[in-house]
């Protein structure tokens, strides 16, 4: 088996493993950032596996990987949008 080969065999399994850690998270949806995380990771994987990479290629598969990581989360986003002014509501040493 070439280099190439084992490259390409070795791509595959964790395609296949992060598509089985994704299928897990599914039924979860507080954990449904997560899951988007890894099945970004898998597009990268795939996308890697489907062409040969050249040194520009690879810097946007780079800059690709970071860019999820970079903006907030969805669940951020949300409690930004529910409380525009960052109230966070109750202190825990107030009483109700």
């Amino acid at each position: 088996m070439d280099r190439k080969s084992r490259r390409d065999e070795t791509r595959r399994r964790i395609i296949e493993r992060l598509d089985a850690a994704i299928a897990r998270l599914a039924p979860h949806p507080e954990l449904m950032v997560l899951g988007s995380r890894l099945a970004a990771i898998r597009e990268i994987a795939a996308m890697e596996l489907a062409r040969t990479p050249d040194s520009e290629q690879m810097q946007g598969l780079a800059e690709g990987a970071q860019k999820p990581y970079r903006g907030r989360c969805e669940t951020s986003r949300k409690a930004r949008e529910d409380n525009p002014d960052g109230d966070a509501g109750p202190q825990a040493d107030e009483t109700p």
